[in-house]
């Protein structure tokens, strides 16, 4: 089709159009300018998304407008350019950049469990924009590529971009990998988990803080998963899944799938996503 836009948008972008844009983002001394000018290149060069990027209390937002998101009504080019603009800015400081939240305008689509690989970190939907956000600290990291590796990313992309992160030795990593199979028996305390690792509380807690993370964040995702997959998956009430999943009342497990998606756990269920699951579309 010759268009970077994959034909989901009113007007084609040419091919080699993120090329160019990577050509002055290498050039760039830090993330933060080279994001600024990506948003910059996109914005002289089409109106059909609109791209920004905002910092506040100690996190960055890349955010997303498509301004006729029914021309996609799939999402992928939404997706698509979102997951290009987190791996690259990645590979441009050389590091896996940890995500706090991704952020959707729709609702839960049906590969929604894609996303845990996708965007690997909290999500919430029905917002009024798209986009992801991360701790600012990545911003000041210098940008370590030039433009010979500027061409071979280019040569092996689109794969690069759509494979997971392999920098994937976070803090924040190990220790969701810690206690991810002890959530039917309750969390362990950070301090137990800290001392697996071989490090006090308050240098695990720094060093979860300087990932753009937390120990609550952590706890908060592998609740939040585990609940997406038994809402999809299995025909459990409500009340049996708040207690599997460590909440001894619904209601508070309730306001916090609400907090986590931005949507009620029953209207999760009932959304498009259910539908592709044989257990719930039996009940």
């Amino acid at each position: 089709m010759q268009d970077e836009n994959l034909g989901f948008c009113e007007n084609k972008i040419g091919i080699g159009a993120f090329h160019m844009m990577g050509k002055v983002a290498v050039n760039s001394p830090n993330l933060e300018a080279a994001l600024k000018q990506g948003v910059r290149f996109y914005g002289l060069i089409t109106d059909d998304f609109t791209l920004d990027l905002k910092k506040s209390n100690n996190e960055a937002s890349f955010r997303l407008v498509m301004r006729r998101p029914e021309l996609d009504p799939d999402h992928f080019l939404c997706e698509f350019l979102l997951i290009t603009f987190h791996r690259f800015s990645s590979w441009l400081v050389g590091r896996n950049i940890i995500l706090s939240n991704a952020h959707f305008s729709y609702a839960p689509p049906c590969h929604v469990d894609e996303y845990k690989f996708l965007f690997p970190s909290g999500h919430s939907f029905l917002n009024s924009e798209n986009g992801f956000t991360f701790s600012d600290h990545y911003l000041k990291m210098p940008v370590v590529q030039n433009r010979a590796n500027l061409k071979d990313f280019i040569l092996r992309s689109p794969v690069d971009l759509l494979l997971k992160p392999r920098d994937d030795c976070t803090f924040t990593t190990q220790v969701r990998v810690l206690i991810e199979p002890l959530v039917h028996e309750g969390f362990p305390g950070i301090d137990e988990v800290a001392e697996r690792l071989n490090l006090t509380s308050q240098t695990l807690r720094r060093k979860l803080k300087r990932e753009g993370s937390s120990y609550r964040k952590i706890m908060d995702l592998v609740r939040r998963d585990l609940a997406i997959y038994y809402l999809t998956h299995k025909a459990l009430s409500i009340g049996e899944i708040s207690r599997l999943v460590g909440f001894a009342e619904p209601a508070a497990f309730i306001r916090a799938f609400k907090k986590w998606t931005g949507v009620t756990p029953g209207a999760y269920r009932n959304s498009p996503v259910a539908a592709s699951s044989p257990m719930l579309g039996e009940r």
